[in-house]
């Protein structure tokens, strides 16, 4: 009877271990194959990255490796991701291979919903000085603070499109503009100051100069300019629309 209870009760145990786990978690948020962190780092990004992962629901992983084996570190990371923790799961997932000192930052699903395109080059420009001095343990945990404050907007319906911009930069480059033309308009103005406006064209004629003694008009040429009329085309063409995964990368 004891053990019978004792096996319910590891049973009931291992189920609510399963249940608080995300479906994604089937594979490691954190993969140092390339072994650039410490044990204690290692411990304490894996922490990191599996909290914002079970929070929001997502992949948020980093994956270092010593060589891309004649691959590019774009098609790596997608056939990476892909295997590991699914072709269509939510997350984002930065790829890091030493030997040819690239990175990739591949979205996709949600990821791709919190950090768009042009959002990406904002992440990674606040970590590769870190990724190039060395300290990786700093530019993976910027990433994931990144990652999460992304995500969380996205989360409250504030996730940046696309198109965004700061009007604030607007102000800057009017003003900027502003300020390079008044300087040339000021070179201009100050070169033009023996200039002096006249009532009549007479003052630039030399007197007897010019004599009109016979008037003609006499047609030289002419120009035809042919256009051609617009095809109606009533194809419904268009792209393929691609899927929901970003990414970009460089060098560090």
């Amino acid at each position: 009877m004891k053990q019978k209870r004792l096996f319910v009760l590891l049973i009931s145990l291992v189920l609510c271990v399963i249940s608080v786990l995300p479906v994604s978690a089937a594979y490691p948020y954190l993969v140092d194959n390339a072994d650039i962190l410490s044990d204690r780092e290692e411990s304490e990004l894996l922490s990191e990255l599996t909290k914002i992962s079970r929070e929001y629901g997502v992949n948020l992983a980093v994956v270092t490796v010593e060589s891309l084996d004649g691959s590019s570190i774009e098609s790596y990371a997608n056939d990476f991701y892909d295997t590991n923790y699914g072709a269509k799961a939510d997350g984002v997932m930065l790829l890091l291979s030493m030997e040819e000192r690239e990175y990739w930052l591949l979205t996709e699903g949600f990821g791709t919903t919190a950090i768009p395109s042009k959002r990406i080059d904002y992440i990674t420009d606040r970590f590769v000085s870190d990724l190039s001095d060395g300290y990786y343990a700093s530019a993976f945990s910027t990433y994931a603070e990144l990652c999460e404050e992304h995500f969380e907007k996205a989360a409250n319906g504030e996730a940046y499109s696309e198109t965004e911009f700061s009007f604030q930069y607007v102000l800057i480059g009017f003003a900027i503009g502003a300020v390079i033309a008044f300087i040339i308009v000021s070179i201009m103005k100050s070169q033009l100051k023996t200039v002096r406006m006249q009532p009549m064209a007479r003052s630039y004629i030399r007197d007897g100069s010019f004599v009109l003694t016979r008037e003609h008009d006499r047609f030289l040429y002419r120009n035809v300019t042919k256009r051609a009329k617009p095809k109606d085309n009533n194809s419904s063409g268009g792209s393929k629309s691609g899927g929901s995964r970003g990414g970009g990368g460089g060098k560090f």
